[in-house]
């Protein structure tokens, strides 16, 4: 092991003491427009139209015909090479469920907010390799904390927003889909559940690398929310675990999965970063590599992107 090796710090988050104070986000605009473009700088995959998505290519997420998922899964297929459906089946779903649920995760870690990305409420324009492009809201509508209001959304008050989360998020869009993949899909529910818990831990690791919040917000925010979706799921027992790991002044967290992806089936791809297959030196040499490269300015705060070292 490398001297640096040697100084790396990983830790299960749920082994560690993050406080019981709740959460407070006194940083926020008052629309939810602005939350959504706040929450869009994070990367490509994290925008969210506040509405106005329309054309001939534009699908209701929860009117999609069967038709549509097997054009998906063959583009994604196409994409990555590969022509073995089960692998092309699952890399369609997790890249919608990274999609769908990126820009409610930024809303929440950001700002304390789940916008309404419940399957009745959103459209999709898929591109030409199977991933959903541009997401939209139908209807401006936001699950909010008492006192918060937006100005040009509708803002459901609720006391408790991982419950808010999993209801719109799982209940009433991913695990639906979920399960419809798996009626008509070869794949397992173990490999099914793993996708839904990998592409929500992943975009959670990528908020974490991307935004000032720190990383104790989002490691709550997702231990809770592991923590009380488990028999949704868990992939073989768990879905996976919030690890933070700490290099010299570096710190955060990551996501491993507890299933396998299949991703190591596509040509020329290997295993992923937080594969459970991956020897524990595999992966604390990517993962140690992966924190250094992190960004240390340019973040995205709960004002939006900006430059914390000048």
């Amino acid at each position: 092991m490398s001297d640096a090796l040697s100084e790396f710090t990983i830790v299960p988050v749920a082994e560690m003491s993050l406080g019981e104070t709740p959460l407070d986000w006194p940083d926020r605009p008052d629309t939810l427009a602005g939350t959504l473009e706040i929450a869009g700088q994070i990367g490509e995959r994290f925008p969210l139209l506040h509405s106005g998505l329309a054309g001939p290519d534009v699908l209701a997420a929860d009117n999609l015909t069967d038709a549509d998922i097997a054009r998906g899964i063959a583009d994604r297929g196409r994409d990555v090479g590969s022509d073995e459906d089960r692998v092309a089946s699952v890399l369609f779903l997790q890249t919608y469920v990274y999609r769908v649920a990126a820009p409610m995760l930024a809303a929440w870690v950001l700002h304390g907010r789940i916008p309404d990305v419940s399957a009745s409420n959103l459209v999709l324009r898929f591109n030409d390799i199977g991933r959903p492009q541009d997401v939209a809201m139908k209807t401006p509508r936001v699950y909010a904390l008492p006192g918060d209001i937006t100005r040009d959304a509708e803002t459901v008050t609720v006391t408790d927003l991982t419950d808010a989360a999993i209801r719109v998020l799982l209940d009433g869009h991913l695990l639906p889909m979920t399960e419809r993949l798996r009626q008509s899909r070869k794949m397992g529910l173990p490999l099914a559940r793993g996708s839904v818990a990998s592409q929500i831990g992943m975009a959670l690791t990528f908020i974490d690398a991307q935004s000032a919040v720190p990383w104790q917000t989002t490691a709550r925010i997702a231990v809770e929310f592991f923590e009380r979706t488990a028999d949704l799921i868990a992939g073989q027992g768990r879905s996976g675990d919030m690890h933070y790991k700490q290099l010299g002044d570096r710190e955060g967290v990551t996501f491993r999965r507890g299933t396998c992806c299949l991703v190591y089936r596509v040509p020329g791809k290997g295993y992923c970063g937080g594969c459970p297959l991956r020897s524990k030196p595999e992966l604390l040499d990517t993962w140690s590599t992966r924190l250094l490269a992190r960004p240390t300015d340019n973040l995205v705060t709960p004002h939006g992107r900006c430059d914390l070292e000048s």
